[in-house]
């Protein structure tokens, strides 16, 4: 876990939490684990998801899955957690239109802005099982 208030002007962090956290699911696959769930906001790039898949891969499948939300339900879901000061409506609209244009057929979005989290977790569920979101060596250029 890392301070969620991190901003972009740290790199070499989430590069050095990245891989810290690829190692951990490495070694749990490695042990016997069946499944881990990484959650990231910083798993949106092709870049990104490349170098997640160049570590997994091999030993894994992997899914990508992308939570979003209309911003009116963001911003009210922010409000509720008491983070708002820290991320205003504008700065929570701006990331959303940072962030959207990255979606690309390797992702599968679930729109959550009226699902509860135990429904978004069984959509989660019923998109791994029916194989949606499923990256494959494709993304990595191998043929």
């Amino acid at each position: 876990m890392f301070g969620p208030h991190w901003t972009t002007n740290n790199r070499l962090w989430w590069k050095l939490a990245m891989q810290s956290c690829l190692a951990t699911a490495r070694f749990l696959f490695q042990q016997g684990v069946q499944i881990v769930v990484i959650e990231s906001n910083g798993l949106y790039t092709k870049e990104a998801v490349t170098e997640a898949l160049q570590a997994l891969l091999p030993i894994s499948a992997v899914y990508h899955i992308t939570l979003d939300a209309e911003l009116d339900v963001v911003i009210e879901r922010i409000r509720k957690r008491g983070d708002l000061a820290v991320h205003p409506p504008e700065w929570l609209a701006a990331w959303l239109d940072h962030i959207r244009p990255h979606y690309a057929d390797w992702t599968h979005v679930i729109d959550t802005s009226t699902l509860t989290p135990e429904v978004t977790l069984e959509h989660i569920y019923q998109q791994i099982k029916a194989g949606e979101g499923r990256l494959s060596e494709i993304l990595l250029g191998a043929r």
